[in-house]
């Protein structure tokens, strides 16, 4: 409890964008010393300690080159301490969010649990009524806080996503981008979240093998003249997950899109025709499905060229989703979350009954 209150619900964060715009903050004050201070600006000196907590309007209108040249150095000419934390900035006034200390709290329960387990530790379980009050105490502050800190309320809220117009950008980015390897596989991982409502952890775990199409057919268009072409549906087989710790067989499934930017399968298709017949200096060969051994682990999303067995890790995938967000003008608080989210609301405001549409709001 002490540790909680003392050592972490007290401290300042120490990276992130609320601190990264307090460090911009602070370094814009240079310019306006000199001038007289009125009783207006001496209130206004308090919230000008202040930030946009998660990346609100005040840290996207900020785009001075020379502010943000000026906090690079600041940030990275000190090697011995976090790239976000500069002793030339001062103290911070920020503290950490709800969230944050709620994963601290969760860790120490844990470590509890195992040290209980092992009769290392006689004390009494940590989650008490001190520690829960502890908890509402902060989450009351954090509240709080984020309307001082002028928060951008949009945020976790039904707004927070984007229009189903940003699905072709976001493609026209990704072939754009000088990258070919990192744009594609940020599009197929972020056209899987949209059309299947996967999570990151299914879609990073997707391979190969878990992959099939599906015959529909009383489904698209019949010409008779060709002898019938039947519309197939594209399926992926998910045994593992958050909610899916014990193999249940669940599916995920598409069909193709009118317009070839927002369609999933054509995507995949030029992902796979890249890796397999077009990359330069490619290391990864096409599949020998001869037997199961030498395919079954192929990754849909890879690591990179060589490993392609590897699956891409978390925090890989959460940076390059932001990149492409910012370069396709999608402003959401959440990451590789933001299009199984932002895919169910689209399509409850298109009217699809609640019976076809899983809404994930957690």
């Amino acid at each position: 409890m002490l540790f909680l209150d003392e050592e972490i619900a007290s401290r300042a964060p120490k990276c992130g964008k609320r601190r990264r715009a307090e460090g911009k903050r602070k370094l814009k004050r240079p310019k306006t010393e000199g001038r007289q201070p009125s009783s207006s600006s001496t209130t206004a000196g308090v919230a000008d300690v202040i930030v946009v907590g998660g990346g609100g309007p005040a840290e996207e209108e900020d785009e001075d080159p020379e502010l943000d040249s000026n906090l690079d150095a600041h940030r990275y000419n000190h090697s011995d301490q976090h790239p976000d934390l500069d002793p030339a900035m001062g103290a911070s006034t920020l503290k950490l969010q709800y969230s944050t200390v709620r994963l601290y709290s969760s860790a120490i329960i844990n470590l509890y649990a195992q040290q209980k387990t092992r009769g290392e530790n006689p004390a009494p379980h940590p989650n008490g009524l001190a520690k829960k009050a502890l908890m509402r105490h902060i989450l009351r502050e954090t509240a709080s806080r984020s309307r001082q800190e002028w928060a951008d309320r949009i945020l976790n809220t039904i707004k927070d996503g984007y229009s189903p117009s940003k699905i072709p950008e976001h493609t026209a980015v990704a072939w754009r981008f000088s990258d070919v390897n990192s744009g594609f596989r940020t599009n197929v991982d972020f056209l899987f979240g949209n059309h299947m409502l996967l999570r990151s952890s299914n879609r990073l775990g997707l391979e190969l093998a878990d992959c099939f199409c599906l015959d529909l057919p009383k489904e698209g268009i019949k010409m008779e003249a060709a002898g019938g072409v039947p519309t197939k549906a594209f399926v992926v087989l998910m045994n593992q997950g958050k909610t899916n710790q014990h193999g249940r067989v669940e599916y995920g499934s598409c069909l193709r899109h009118r317009n070839p930017e927002a369609c999933l399968v054509g995507q995949l298709a030029f992902w796979f025709f890249f890796r397999w017949q077009a990359e330069t200096n490619a290391a990864e060969p096409f599949p020998d499905f001869s037997r199961p051994e030498l395919w079954y682990r192929t990754k849909v999303v890879r690591r990179g060229k060589a490993d392609y067995t590897g699956q891409l890790s978390y925090a890989t995938a959460h940076k390059w989703a932001l990149d492409f967000y910012g370069m396709c003008g999608i402003h959401t608080g959440k990451a590789t979350h933001a299009p199984r989210v932002a895919a169910a609301q689209n399509a409850d405001m298109a009217g699809v009954s609640d019976a076809q549409v899983s809404k994930p709001y957690d």
